[in-house]
């Protein structure tokens, strides 16, 4: 199934930039939605959610911000928005260099794959690959 519908988590805004044409320019998405925060994200979701509305296909997740870290994401995202996603791929995507941080997020089920920015062509194909195969 391809990917319409594309969340971006991430408080830079020349990381989202160049990410949302990526994904344009890639991976032809219908809809991009940007969140600077992960409050902003569990936000979004919840009235998706509530409203019934189509939810996003594939997650990029930034670790370092402000108001919610990556990580608070990722522990509220498991506890009460999962199991309303299954289909959903959660992928992180970060400028932390730290192996301890993707050792960490292997922790997490719903973490589907761990990237450094910039993403490169090539992995992003083989995110959407990952995703159009479940």
């Amino acid at each position: 199934m391809p990917i319409q519908r594309v969340l971006i988590i991430d408080d830079d805004e020349i990381s989202q930039m160049v990410l949302s044409y990526q994904v344009e320019d890639i991976l032809h998405a219908e809809t991009i939605i940007v969140k600077e925060n992960g409050e902003q994200a569990l936000r979004f979701l919840e009235e998706a959610i509530d409203q019934q509305s189509e939810l996003p296909q594939l997650i990029f997740l930034d670790l370092n911000m402000p108001q919610l870290s990556g990580y608070d994401f990722i522990k509220l995202y498991e506890e009460k928005y999962a199991t309303h996603l299954p289909d959903t791929h959660l992928v992180i995507l970060t400028s932390s260099i730290r192996k301890k941080d993707e050792e960490m997020t292997k922790q997490y089920p719903s973490v589907a794959g761990f990237y450094r920015k910039p993403l490169e062509e090539a992995q992003i194909k083989e995110i959407l690959a990952a995703a159009e195969s479940n």
